[in-house]
């Protein structure tokens, strides 16, 4: 019996049509129920060996203000307590919420106490440390994945560990620099950051965070493709961290180097600019205010053997922004450039974005007299109901002779205003509990 596959052999094929210059952006996607538009753009990501770290920048037009400015995000997973129901107590009675967003529950046992085990090993190796770890349950199952939280006599805030289905660690706010934190009481946490992720052939991605003067933390460095394969998560020792190394490093620049587009970013960083249009939330309690604006997101390989020791830029993704008149940016243009030997480097087409200015129109009464209509105060000859199902309910209206419907019609002067045409009687009575909508005369 033959256990092993056949050899997989592709066949030549000629190259597909098509021009060789292709955008950056992802395209947008369909605007849904809640209205909203949206668009992703590729980050200059290396795909490495195959794994390398799954984020794009991406815009949804109910999007506030950001690191991206108005409406940009960056696709980072994170861990938070919930703040939908009000300030967290910073309690074992807190909502925790996952990447996906679904409420993550603790483990208990059959005294509604919060079930923990103990551990100072993992996988073989000594942690230092004796770690009480504590299972948590996604409310709604769709990945299943091992959720633990980890703590310890001197981390009482702790941090998480995802098991996932694939064999894959990530871990969550294992050091303060990955925690979004009360600076007057670093115990009180509000979200934990993406640190590591491990898959199960011992590559890893590496994410790095700069802390501000308040407990805002930005996105500066992701490192991925690690010299050798390692089983252990690195962030599990100091030790381990340090004496990491990487082949690939996505710089995110704050301000710290130069923007001017025929000019080739270095590799050191000075100091990072402020932004003219600060803001702050205090959704955790304690005042998460935003400084600093993303200014370009640099690629750099690190091969000392064939490259030299510095890091050599390959690409980078060049934010422009417009200021609007209360002084918000909006990102206007986003250019893919590519850098060889010399310091010359090559552009593809920018991505260009234009927003639809908001006119600020009140209207002159807060208050408009409907137009009399029989039966509205009788409490049963008339209903509002959207007969054709059109969006907008019209006037149905009982009499002994039979129903009559007044329909909804967008006033001429092409505004929101509904006005409703004549009253017609309908040739059918409308039957409530028929499935079927009424149809038109």
């Amino acid at each position: 019996m033959n256990e092993h596959a056949p050899l997989p052999v592709t066949a030549p094929s000629l190259p597909k049509g098509g021009g060789a210059i292709q955008s950056i952006g992802k395209g947008s996607s369909p605007v849904g129920a809640h209205g909203t538009a949206s668009y992703e753009i590729a980050l200059p990501i290396s795909p490495g060996r195959g794994f390398a770290p799954p984020l794009t920048l991406s815009y949804l037009s109910s999007l506030g203000n950001g690191v991206f400015g108005i409406g940009w995000g960056l696709s980072l997973p994170s861990v938070t307590r919930r703040t939908s129901k009000g300030v967290p107590a910073y309690t074992e009675d807190d909502e925790f919420v996952g990447p996906s967003e679904v409420a993550w529950l603790a483990e208990r046992d059959s005294q509604d106490v919060i079930a923990a085990t103990y551990i100072d090993h993992y996988n073989g190796l000594d942690l230092g440390t004796r770690y009480t770890v504590t299972q948590y349950f996604s409310r709604i199952e769709s990945h299943f994945d091992r959720i633990e939280h980890w703590s310890s006599q001197d981390d009482k805030a702790g941090f998480w560990l995802v098991h996932g289905a694939d064999g894959s660690l990530h871990l969550f706010g294992k050091h303060l620099s990955a925690r979004r934190t009360d600076p007057q009481d670093t115990s009180r946490v509000g979200e934990w950051l993406l640190e590591e992720s491990l898959n199960a052939h011992g590559e890893h991605i590496l994410y790095q965070y700069k802390t501000d003067t308040t407990a805002q933390r930005y996105l500066s460095q992701v490192s991925y493709g690690n010299f050798k394969a390692d089983p252990h998560l690195y962030g599990w020792t100091a030790d381990r961290l340090a004496n990491a190394q990487w082949h690939f490093e996505l710089l995110f620049d704050y301000g710290e180097r130069t923007t001017a587009y025929t000019e080739k970013p270095s590799y050191e960083g000075q100091q990072w600019q402020a932004r003219g249009d600060a803001f702050s939330s205090f959704a955790y309690g304690f005042e998460l205010r935003t400084e600093r604006l993303c200014r370009q997101v640099l690629m750099f390989h690190r091969f000392p053997e064939e490259l030299g020791a510095v890091p050599v830029l390959i690409r980078r993704l060049l934010l422009d922004y417009r200021q609007t008149p209360p002084g918000y940016p909006l990102l206007s243009a986003a250019h893919d450039q590519a850098f060889g030997e010399g310091e010359a480097a090559e552009s593809r087409p920018p991505v260009e974005f234009s927003y639809s200015a908001f006119q600020l129109a009140p209207e002159p009464l807060a208050w408009r007299r409907f137009q009399d209509m029989p039966g509205l105060n009788d409490g049963h000859a008339y209903q509002l109901v959207d007969l054709y199902g059109e969006g907008l309910p019209g006037m149905l209206h009982r009499t002994d002779n039979g129903w009559h419907y007044r329909e909804p019609v967008r006033a001429s002067t092409q505004g929101d205003d509904v006005t409703y045409g004549p009253w017609r009687t309908l040739p059918h009575i409308p039957r409530p509990t028929r499935p079927h909508r009424c149809t038109r005369p």
